[in-house]
């Protein structure tokens, strides 16, 4: 980004105490004995970050995935030090630069009340200054302000309908295997090109490892 540079360092403390916004996104694993998010990770980093909060009032933005509560159980946690934004992340791994330069982004900003927020004016304004950085010209950004709640809710469902056509995908595979003349390459590709279907997730490989 050429008008802003950008810094790595190790000392956060110097970085926290100096940010206005404070994206946080950090691994929340499945626990194996709950079937739930660990959240111990997030937690861990979010005692960091008001342990360095100096002087500001920074906007704390929650991306990393998380059952729904989790951005109210973190404002919480934060009192009023600071001003926290649920902003789950919907890039897709590796076309984060095309989804930029060439296709309509989803950003979705979740608000304690629901309300559009000066904090959430100030991330939209964000994305959209970083959009120009990348020389995003093409992008559209479509923005979503809700509470929580629903906020959260996106992320995990968006994830689980994903997961969903893997699923579905392999499911095909191995019925197309068990079918004499069978052939499931020849049938998503032939799924594909109905405009109801949405296939880009819908092949067999891998099984799906959850939200």
């Amino acid at each position: 980004m050429s008008h802003y540079p950008v810094y790595l360092t190790s000392i956060y403390s110097q970085c926290i105490s100096a940010s206005d916004i404070i994206v946080v996104l950090v691994e929340t694993p499945i626990d194996e004995k709950t079937g739930l998010h660990n959240l111990a990770p997030l937690f861990k980093c979010i005692d960091m970050v008001k342990e360095n909060i100096e002087d500001k009032k920074p906007i704390v933005c929650i991306s990393s995935t998380v059952l729904p509560g989790t951005a109210q159980q973190v404002q919480d946690r934060l009192g009023n030090k600071a001003i926290v934004v649920s902003l789950p992340s919907q890039a897709t791994i590796g076309r984060i630069f095309k989804q930029l330069l060439t296709e309509p982004f989803s950003v979705i900003i979740g608000t304690q009340d629901g309300s559009n927020t000066a904090e959430a004016r100030i991330v939209e304004d964000l994305w959209i200054k970083c959009g120009r950085d990348f020389a995003a010209y093409n992008s559209h950004f479509e923005f979503t302000v809700t509470n929580y709640a629903n906020a959260e809710l996106s992320k995990i469902l968006f994830l689980t309908y994903l997961n969903h056509q893997v699923s579905y995908g392999n499911f095909i595979a191995e019925l197309c295997e068990n079918v004499p003349g069978g052939d499931a390459e020849v049938v998503l590709n032939a799924m594909s090109k109905d405009p109801r279907m949405n296939t880009a997730y819908m092949h067999r490989g891998i099984g799906a490892g959850g939200p």
